[in-house]
């Protein structure tokens, strides 16, 4: 649910920055609009329903070597 209001709002604030009268003004600097999503970031939120339709048909990645991201790297589940 957070996804959908970050991207509602970013395209809320879009609408207003480039359509409404208020902000109808010459634009001298250049506009960086930054949208930050959670999901499927770490760790990997997603319905029940999705997870038990998944659960068999992904192929587990055995005997691979660990990640060498500092972060990522020590989030390891044990097979």
């Amino acid at each position: 649910m957070h996804d959908e209001y970050a991207v509602e709002g970013a395209l809320h604030f879009i609408e207003n920055y480039f359509s409404s009268p208020y902000y109808d003004r010459e634009q001298t600097h250049p506009l960086l609009l930054k949208v930050s999503l959670l999901q499927p970031h770490y760790p990997y939120f997603t319905s029940e329903d999705k997870f038990t339709y998944y659960l068999n048909r992904v192929t587990p990645y055995l005997n691979q070597e660990a990640s060498g991201h500092p972060f990522l790297g020590q989030r390891q589940c044990p097979a």
